[in-house]
């Protein structure tokens, strides 16, 4: 199964003034709710990234955080999630570092 997932790009620092330094997303998997020990890094400006070689008809959950070089890492995403073939997943916006 391939999982199709994109994001807002963020535009915002968790204080709410304009973002600079951005490296890049930090996006993670797992089989259970909460739970994500699969991770892949994405570099800045990219907001989407295709996970291939999951399981059919097994629930996929992920969520994204973003980072930035020192590295300052976000609170993660909105979690989706994807159970059977291959569909897009939209997540939220996320604010960095």
């Amino acid at each position: 199964m391939i999982v199709n997932l994109v994001w807002d790009a963020v535009t915002t620092d968790l204080g709410g003034g304009a973002l600079t330094g951005l490296s890049g997303y930090r996006v993670f998997h797992g089989t259970f709710s909460g739970v994500y020990p699969d991770f892949v890094d994405v570099s800045a400006p990219t907001t989407t990234y295709t996970w291939t070689g999951l399981t059919d008809y097994q629930r996929h959950f992920f969520v994204v955080e973003a980072f930035d070089a020192v590295p300052n890492y976000s609170p993660v995403s909105n979690e989706v999630s994807k159970l059977g073939p291959v569909e897009v997943q939209l997540f939220g916006g996320v604010q960095c570092c």
